[in-house]
């Protein structure tokens, strides 16, 4: 028989096809007789790799498989509270766009009363104003009156000393 060989933890993980932590985890429970240590340094045995069989790669893989799982689960939990929590957000701002809609459709409404209002108002006044004309045609002319301009007040000044506008 020959010697076994020797490989650093990294080779042997890659040769065992798992990750350097868990070469680690199983050096604490079953790899333990496979170990040597030289210069501060650790090797497995080759030999220690038929513990890492089929049934090993199923184990970890349905563990990952598991924590996956569970994982995605939780994020699923969380999306569809998020959703709900953005349903209930759409259905306030729905309610809040029918009132806004019937508010502007009222206003609308109001304008569209006060043009009707306002001309039929401008109507009326026209036509008021044009029967003022007509009346006016309708008299005989006269001559203007003259009204005469109201004197003027003079300051205490121009009263003490008598002097007015006109004379300058």
């Amino acid at each position: 028989m020959s010697a076994p060989e020797y490989l650093t933890i990294k080779d042997f993980a890659k040769a065992a096809n798992v990750s350097t932590q868990r070469i680690y985890q199983r050096l604490a429970k079953d790899l333990q007789e496979y170990c040597k240590t030289e210069n501060g340094k650790k090797y497995l045995s080759s030999e220690g790799l038929k513990l890492f069989g089929k049934e090993d790669l199923q184990a970890d893989l349905s563990n990952n498989m598991q924590g996956i799982t569970n994982t995605l689960q939780e994020i699923i939990e969380a999306l569809r509270e998020q959703l709900t929590v953005k349903d209930a957000q759409l259905s306030a701002k729905d309610r809040q766009i029918e009132q806004l809609t019937a508010a502007l459709q009222a206003a609308q409404e109001q304008q569209a009363a006060l043009t009707t209002a306002l001309t039929q108002q401008q109507a009326l006044h026209a036509g008021d104003i044009q029967r003022q004309l007509v009346e006016q045609s309708e008299q005989p002319e006269s001559e203007p009156e003259i009204v005469p301009e109201p004197e003027q007040k003079r300051s205490l000044f121009a009263r003490l000393f008598k002097r007015s506008k006109k004379q300058r």
